[in-house]
């Protein structure tokens, strides 16, 4: 499946590609929770390339279908993570969404 390929290219360093593939499949009809699992692999390869705005509006849609999927997931946390480290100027949205997560500074694991 095609879906796979997004997640597939970021992990392989290839960000164009799974962006290239992401904008080909984008309308697939797909579960929530795979919607958001796409969204946040959309969002890993948008991270990649700097494109911090479409960065945003796909986590903030990944979070919006499922929360918990955002809330979860190590990688979103991460790119949260990274962006407060740089000190990146976040749409409003995404700022709402990392507020309700509370994304904390490196947590310590259990």
């Amino acid at each position: 499946m095609r879906l796979r390929e997004v997640a597939v290219y970021v992990e392989l360093g290839s960000a164009n590609e799974a962006i290239e593939i992401a904008n080909k499949i984008y309308e697939i009809p797909l579960s929530v929770e795979r919607r958001s699992r796409f969204l946040v692999d959309v969002s890993r390869a948008a991270y990649a390339l700097r494109d911090y705005q479409r960065m945003g509006e796909s986590l903030s849609e990944a979070y919006a279908l499922a929360p918990e999927g955002v809330k979860f997931n190590w990688l979103a946390q991460e790119m949260f993570r990274n962006l407060d480290r740089l000190q990146v100027e976040l749409a409003s949205q995404l700022t709402t969404v990392m507020n309700e997560l509370r994304v904390e500074e490196d947590p310590k694991p259990s």
